[in-house]
């Protein structure tokens, strides 16, 4: 049983408290990295703050400007560096996690809704690009704040506030914009459903009037500056690299296939079932005497037992062998307790149907608008990724929805078997611990190597950072302030780290960002004018899009034109055979413009004593 009272409940948000402070120090200046996605955020924030530059129309943003312009501001008041980044994403995580928490507690009691935000600042602490504190773009963790924020506003009742905050995620990723619509609509079902037809019409106009106001007269604003073409159809929904590059590099994560099915509905076995068993098992040996306590584990040896026939029937007929590889590796990383989360919300959605059409009462057990947005909002995000819901790809900023839902299922149970509680609740702690587990071994114990830079330093992945740390020393000795850096094909933070702004338009050079040789051409036609005196290539491949390698599968004329006029000054590391893969850069090249074509005498400092090219 648990324990209850006011000394009680301050030893539960202490406990919280300090989990959030051991993930901090187990992470600390090791949150994304701020070479690559992460990276680009970094930098357009940089050029909005001390250059005045308007993404969409000076430089390409692929994403809403609410997260971008927030943490531009934060450069222009404190600077632009490193520090102020974390600083800003560590803000953004607590509010993240404070409005989570806070929304978990209109439908759980302190010690559930204590260790479900444990569990998601597992995730947020993830040790992989996708993180909450250096986002690969704040565009998701604001997205995510607004949709929290909007159903936190449900839940207690204040529609105007919901509706703000669902034009707010407008300004962030397409997909919470989706989501938010989605929420919006699934209140307006429940309040007819509590309210009847009238009350439902005034709750939808009062939650879709200032949505709509927000995001029309920000993106309109927009539009009319930079032209709604350029806005919407080459940056907030980019149709060229669509085109190009398709959703290769995502068609796995919800592919609707009876194989994904089946995966899924594994994933979610290997969660239920376990806790299940084991909180049969605790009743039994509460309820047992002597003897019999060894007898009543039998659900956890039936368990066990059934596991492992159905393993050795699935290798015996060979069936779907690369998803059992695939949920084998995710229980070897202790992952199943964020992959088992789609099923969560899947049921949920289920439930919310079945009280709908049975005119039950609210599923979750607060009001219908708040259930139903809920587990709309929380289906529509796991519907997104359900396939591969890990922290490798952008599930972190999808899971906190599924995982309310799961916390409340577990939480109903528990007050269903208070004898089972323990087993039901502790694995809410359980998962936050393997999460965490997961994070440390999987890739912080990796980033020791202090990279210092011209925006302070940070801790980066031991095998790269010497290549990293050497381009940066040379990018910054044989240019000035002032000149322009071309950095391709996507390590758009070599600027942000150098304090050099970009050549062109682009600062990622993905396959289909350049999608026709005009645009190619156009690109070229400003490095003439630009004259960048550097150029920066990552030894990167890109065969999750088809298209491999920048100057031979796609992009050929720029690279040519890039060949003929610039020669290589320097390579940091095994360019041909870049170490573990090649994402992110671990190698890179530095070519120097050809004195014929630069247009003014060469400013070069000494140069760092790198293995430069040629000597």
């Amino acid at each position: 049983m648990r324990l209850r009272g006011p000394v009680a409940a301050r030893g539960y948000v202490i406990g919280l408290l300090l989990f959030l402070v051991l993930l901090s120090a187990m992470s600390w200046r090791r949150w994304g990295n701020p070479e690559l996605d992460a990276g680009a955020d970094l930098t357009v924030a940089d050029l909005i703050a001390d250059d005045g530059f308007v993404p969409y129309e000076d430089v390409r943003y692929f994403y809403g400007p609410l997260g971008i312009y927030s943490l531009g501001l934060a450069f222009k008041l404190f600077g632009s560096s490193f520090t102020v980044a974390f600083v800003f994403g560590y803000l953004q995580t607590a509010a993240i996690l404070g409005l989570f928490y806070a929304l978990v507690r209109r439908w759980t009691e302190l010690l559930t809704a204590c260790l479900a935000t444990a569990v998601l600042a597992a995730i947020g602490f993830s040790g992989t690009l996708f993180n909450f504190v250096l986002p690969h773009t704040n565009s998701a963790t604001f997205g995510l704040l607004c949709v929290l924020a909007q159903l936190l506003a449900l839940a207690r009742g204040r529609p105007l506030l919901a509706g703000l905050a669902a034009g707010a995620a407008a300004l962030t990723r397409p997909e919470f914009a989706i989501v938010a619509a989605v929420a919006l609509v699934a209140a307006v079902v429940g309040r007819w459903r509590e309210s009847g037809r009238v009350a439902a019409a005034r709750e939808a106009v009062v939650l879709f009037l200032p949505a709509l106001v927000v995001a029309t007269v920000v993106l309109g604003g927009f539009a009319l500056a930079v032209g709604a073409d350029r806005l919407f159809f080459e940056n907030l929904i980019p149709l060229d690299f669509t085109r190009v590059a398709g959703f290769r590099f995502q068609e796995n994560w919800a592919p609707f296939t009876v194989e994904s099915l089946v995966a899924t509905l594994a994933r979610g076995a290997l969660w239920i079932v376990p806790v299940l068993a084991l909180a049969l098992s605790l009743e039994g040996v509460r309820a047992a005497r002597g003897r019999r306590r060894l007898l009543a584990l039998w659900p956890l040896a039936a368990t066990v037992l059934a596991f492992a026939v159905l393993d050795g029937l699935s290798r015996l007929t060979g069936a779907f062998p690369g998803t059992r590889s695939v949920i084998e590796d995710e229980t070897v990383r202790l992952l199943i307790p964020m992959t088992w989360l789609p099923v969560a919300a899947f049921a949920a959605g289920g439930w919310g149907l079945v009280a709908l059409a049975r005119r039950d009462e609210p599923p979750l057990g607060g009001t219908w608008p708040a259930d139903l947005a809920v587990i709309a909002a929380a289906v529509a995000l796991a519907v997104r990724a359900y396939n591969e819901f890990t922290t490798d790809i952008y599930a972190t900023y999808y899971a906190a929805l599924p995982l309310l839902v799961a916390a409340i299922g577990h939480e109903r149970l528990a007050r269903r078997r208070p004898g089972a509680e323990p087993a039901l609740l502790g694995a809410l702690a359980l998962a936050a611990v393997a999460l965490s587990v997961h994070a440390y071994v999987g890739l912080y114990t990796d980033n020791n190597t202090e990279v210092t830079t011209a925006r302070g330093s940070y801790l980066a992945n031991d095998v790269a950072a010497p290549a990293v740390q050497k381009t940066v020393d040379l990018v910054r000795s044989r240019t000035r302030e002032d000149d322009p850096l071309l950095a391709l094909p996507d390590d758009p933070g070599i600027h942000f780290m150098t304090d050099r702004r970009p050549a062109l338009y682009e600062i990622t050079f993905l396959p289909g960002t350049l999608d026709s040789v005009e645009d190619e051409r156009a690109a070229i036609a400003r490095l003439r004018r630009e004259r960048p005196p550097l150029v920066v290539i990552g030894a990167r491949r890109f065969d999750q899009y088809g298209l491999p390698t920048i100057g031979e599968d796609y992009n050929r004329e720029l690279l040519e034109f890039i060949r003929s006029r610039y020669s290589v000054t320097a390579t940091f590391g095994d360019v041909e055979h870049p170490p573990r893969g090649s994402m992110p850069s671990e190698a890179f090249t530095v070519l120097s413009l050809d004195s014929q074509f630069a247009g003014r005498p060469p400013t070069i400092p000494s140069v760092p004593t790198y293995r430069l090219a040629g000597r």
